[in-house]
């Protein structure tokens, strides 16, 4: 079995455990399982080695398409089972995919997991041929000496269920969820600033918040030159205008790299804690503000030591984005738990 495969399996138990369930309750029941996974390099390794006779007991271990099934499989859920791809956005089109599944009905609960390891160099190696990680090896997002991300391992997961199922340990309400595409832009790989200004337009649309409502974004905030400017325009263009309230901008790239698929799950868990603690953390390896964006005109505020969330919050709201190299963008809302 695959890393990937056994943290899935390992998180996704402890992640049921830890929203009040019994794992050996749910035997039957429809809950969903939602993954989003790396292609590690780790299973062609592997399936190279095996005999014909393992060969079945391997692909069932280490296809990334069956480790979300291995889950349902281990305990007997029969709600939507899937794997979702779309590169660096994968995790929170997941979450997506499984906040829509429970509203439509198709499942009464869903697990989403991401997990990201790395056994291939080649893939490494391919990253910085295209000059796209940090030649210094320090991720700075927003900052004006960005030079590229770094690329980081990471494995999480979470349970959706619907806020009068909640039992214990509820972190947060989605209040809406939204993902749209790039489409045609300057390059297949190049942001569309555009289409980020109406992922965030959309999803604000859909939650019934108004800018001044969202008090931190999460930011997608990879620490690429371009991609950071294009994101901060259009967070300065949907929040700032008219705003008389701090926006705190962050991003957990700086702390712990580009996790990859896993980076809008890690994401959502930091600002989760944020609420949890009442506080927003400073944005480490930062030590000038990103000089094409006028950040006071558009409120926005990358903190540089802990920050209290402002006082008479009700409910305290915050902005999760996250930009696949696909093109997919996603964004979530998330609020105060009930």
């Amino acid at each position: 079995m695959s890393p990937n495969a056994r943290l899935a399996l390992k998180l996704g138990y402890e992640a049921i455990e830890d929203a009040g369930i019994a794992p050996t309750t749910l035997n039957g029941k429809s809950w969903g399982v939602f993954t989003a996974v790396n292609d590690s390099g780790w299973g062609k390794k592997r399936m190279k080695i095996l005999d014909l006779n393992d060969y079945a007991e391997g692909l069932s271990g280490n296809a990334d398409d069956a480790i979300g099934a291995r889950l349902s499989y281990f305990l007997n859920l029969t709600g939507p089972t899937m794997e979702i791809k779309s590169a660096c956005s994968s995790s929170a089109v997941a979450i997506h995919q499984a906040c829509n599944a429970i509203r439509l009905g198709d499942c009464q609960a869903a697990v989403v997991i991401s997990s990201v390891t790395q056994f291939d160099p080649a893939a490494l190696v391919f990253r910085a041929s295209k000059g796209i990680v940090s030649k210094r090896g320090v991720s700075s997002p927003y900052s004006n000496h960005t030079d590229g991300y770094v690329a980081a391992e990471g494995a999480a997961a979470i349970i959706l269920q619907r806020a009068d199922q909640c039992k214990v340990n509820s972190y947060g309400r989605i209040k809406a969820t939204t993902v749209t595409q790039d489409g045609r832009s300057r390059g297949f790989f190049a942001p569309n600033p555009q289409s980020q200004k109406r992922l965030l337009e959309t999803a604000l649309l859909k939650s019934g918040f108004i800018p001044e409502d969202i008090s931190l974004v999460e930011g997608h905030g990879t620490g690429t030159p371009l991609g950071d400017a294009i994101e901060l325009q259009a967070l300065k263009d949907v929040y700032g205008s008219r705003r008389t309230k701090p926006l705190y901008l962050g991003s957990i790239k700086a702390a712990i790299g580009h996790t990859e698929e896993c980076a809008g799950l890690a994401g959502l868990l930091k600002t989760l804690c944020c609420l949890q603690y009442d506080a927003i953390p400073p944005q480490p390896t930062i030590t000038g503000i990103n000089d094409d964006i006028d950040f006071s005109a558009a409120k926005l505020v990358v903190p540089q030591g802990l920050v209290p969330f402002l006082p008479g919050l009700t409910p305290r709201v915050v902005a999760i984005s996250s930009f696949g190299l696909s093109g997919t963008l996603a964004q979530l809302i998330i609020e105060d738990p009930p």
